[in-house]
């Protein structure tokens, strides 16, 4: 700040997203016999609707001067409080059937359409001005973010070897609008042209799959190992960036305790990042671990560890000798309490 390491408030680097939602929704459920074997199902239809109000501090760049043997200083008009208001709403039906095919074999199909809302960093209007002659850039925020609003078909077959142990193939498709990426253009500023990257809704998608699970617990073994058990799970979604999980568990009276891998395979985040070009995630594998304890009805303590070995984030554009970010946030523990009442 000039004098000391106090905090230095940047006008048009700093802002706020206020979402208001109100909404309801209606459920009926069915139940009955197709002849010998039972079904059952419940529809339901949900509104929901969104005001969104974005606050911020708006500068207009009224010139661009560069100092001898200095980078280029961009002198800005005083902040001037602004604000944008939008607003959605959307109408979210769904369905779910289960038939009992035999007595160990059962059918489930749903549909559903569903909402996911814009993260709330990219509705924030906010701007950062970068004037070096060869990185020239501007990035914002987009308050006028629309929801991704997807409609989900899955069917799954499932076989229940016990009571507490099955496989299971399932089929999905999700199509997809309003997905959102982070668009790169070209806009002339002072006769000067700068890469402006923003936040933007780019279409359409549809992702398509099919997976497989299944989860086994050790009934047969002597106590205390008759409450051990494994369970996994593998998609496969193409381009999508496939993907696997494994979990151990112990879970008998009081105490669980889980072990799990999530892996990911290399995908694409985005076709068009930083300045116009594609933005790639390397494949990844985690950790975790957790432990719970119930001291009675109504208390229970815990510990749990996320990222146990410090897995990395790396993105890459389209070669990993093109990189992007390497970051690491290592790992997390947290313990506690739990409480019912």
């Amino acid at each position: 700040a000039g004098s000391d390491f106090a905090v230095a408030l940047i006008p048009s680097n700093s802002g706020s997203a206020q979402e208001r939602t109100i909404g309801g929704f209606v459920q009926a459920s069915f139940a009955g016999d197709l002849g010998a074997r039972k079904w059952s199902g419940n529809i339901g239809l949900r509104y929901t609707r969104t005001n969104v109000t974005s606050r911020g501090f708006g500068q207009e760049i009224l010139s661009i001067t560069t100092p001898p043997g200095l980078d280029p200083i961009v002198n800005l008009s005083p902040p001037q409080a602004i604000s944008e208001k939008g607003s959605y709403d959307e109408w979210l039906p769904s369905a779910n059937v289960k038939f009992d095919v035999l007595d160990d074999v059962v059918f489930q199909a749903a549909v559903a359409k569903t909402l996911t809302r814009a993260t709330l960093s990219d509705l924030l209007l906010i701007r950062n001005i970068n004037p070096r002659p060869r990185e020239r850039a501007i990035t914002d925020g987009n308050p006028g973010l629309q929801p991704m609003v997807g409609w989900n078909y899955d069917a799954a077959l499932t076989w229940y070897t016990d009571r507490s142990s099955y496989v299971s193939a399932a089929v999905f498709q999700k199509d997809l609008k309003n997905l959102s990426e982070s668009v790169t253009t070209t806009v002339e500023i002072l006769g000067l042209d700068f890469r402006r990257t923003r936040p933007e809704n780019v279409g359409d998608d549809r992702i398509r799959g099919v997976e497989f699970s299944g989860q086994y617990t050790f009934t047969g073994l002597p106590a205390p190992f008759d409450g051990l058990g494994v369970q996994g799970n593998v998609s496969f979604v193409g381009d999508e960036g496939n993907t696997f999980n494994v979990v151990g568990f112990y879970e008998k009276g009081p105490l669980q305790m889980r072990l799990a891998y999530n892996h990911r395979d290399a995908y694409e985040q985005t076709a068009r990042g930083n300045r116009g070009q594609p933005v790639n995630v390397a494949a990844y594998g985690i950790w975790d671990a957790s432990i719970n304890l119930a001291l009675n009805d109504r208390f229970t303590v815990f510990a749990q560890g996320l990222n146990l070995f410090n897995e990395k984030t790396f993105l890459y554009s389209v070669y990993q000798e093109r990189v992007i970010s390497y970051e690491s946030y290592g790992p997390r523990y947290a313990i506690g309490i739990r409480a019912n009442f």
